[in-house]
C-alpha cells in the first residue's frame, strides 16, 4: 500500500510561481453607447495569459432620460450579455470564437449546464433573478461576468496562451429593450467602465525556457521550433 511506502521522496510543484489578475481596458475607445464596437486588447506579446479564467467587469447606472432614478425599473436576468449584440475573441488576428445574440445563447445555455450551487455563485453575474443588483438610492449597478459563460472556448480551452495579439470584441447592441423591465419609456443603461480581467501567469525559469521553443504555425496550433521541417 502507497501509504507504507515511507521511504518516498516528497515531489514539490515549482513550475507555477505566481497567477495574477490584470485589468485590460477597451484600446483608444471610451464610448459605450448602442451599436458601439469595443475593442479590448492585449498588447504585450511576451506574456502567458490564461483567458479560460478571466471575467468581463461592467459597471454603469440605470436612469431616467432626466438624470434621475427610477426605483420601480429593474435589470433582467442576465442583463449584461443583454447589452451585447456579439461577442469575439480574436488571437494574432483570426476569430477563434464568437457568439451573437450573446442573451439568449448563454441564458439558455447557463440555465441547462449550472448546477444548483454554481447557479446560486453566480449573482455576481447577474444571474440571481429578480435580485439583481442595483443600487435603489443611485441606480448604480456592476457585474462581473465569467468569460466562460459567452463563449465555449473559455470553457473547453485551460491553457495558457503564448506569443499572441489578444483581443477581446464586444458590440453594443442597438437598444437595451431586453436589458430592462419597466412600465416607463424612458428609463435608459449607461454604461461607465468596461474592463477585462485576465489571469497572468508567471512560471519558473526552467519552463520559461521550454516555452521559449514554442512558436504559433499558420493554422494557429504551438510546435517546437525543433520540430519545424
Amino acid at each position: 500500500m502507497s501509504i507504507l511506502n515511507v521511504s518516498d521522496k516528497v515531489q514539490f510543484d515549482n513550475s507555477l510561481v505566481r497567477i495574477q489578475y490584470h485589468n485590460h481596458l477597451p484600446y483608444l475607445s471610451n464610448s459605450f453607447n448602442n451599436s458601439d464596437e469595443i475593442r479590448i486588447a492585449i498588447q504585450h506579446q511576451d506574456v502567458y495569459t490564461l483567458p479560460s479564467q478571466s471575467f468581463i467587469y461592467v459597471q454603469g447606472k440605470l436612469l431616467k432620460d432626466d438624470g434621475t432614478v427610477d426605483k420601480d425599473s429593474k435589470l433582467s436576468a442576465n442583463p449584461i450579455a443583454h447589452m451585447f449584440s456579439e461577442v469575439r475573441f480574436e488571437c494574432g488576428g483570426n476569430v477563434i470564437d464568437r457568439v451573437r445574440n450573446p442573451g439568449i445563447a448563454s441564458t439558455l445555455k447557463n440555465l441547462c449546464s449550472l448546477t444548483r450551487s454554481e447557479y446560486y455563485h453566480a449573482s455576481n453575474a447577474g444571474f440571481e433573478y429578480p435580485n439583481i443588483k442595483v443600487n435603489e438610492n443611485t441606480g448604480d449597478f456592476d457585474f462581473c461576468v465569467p468569460l466562460k459563460y459567452f463563449l465555449g472556448f473559455a470553457e473547453d480551452y485551460n491553457k495558457i496562451l503564448i506569443n499572441l495579439r489578444q483581443e477581446l470584441v464586444l458590440v453594443r447592441s442597438n437598444s437595451d429593450k431586453n436589458v430592462i423591465e419597466s412600465l416607463l419609456p424612458n428609463v435608459m443603461i449607461t454604461i461607465n467602465k468596461i474592463v477585462w480581467k485576465v489571469p497572468h501567469v508567471s512560471v519558473a525559469d526552467v519552463e520559461r525556457l521550454k516555452l521559449l521553443e514554442y512558436r504559433v504555425g499558420k493554422f494557429g496550433c504551438y510546435y517546437r521550433l525543433s520540430q519545424k521541417l
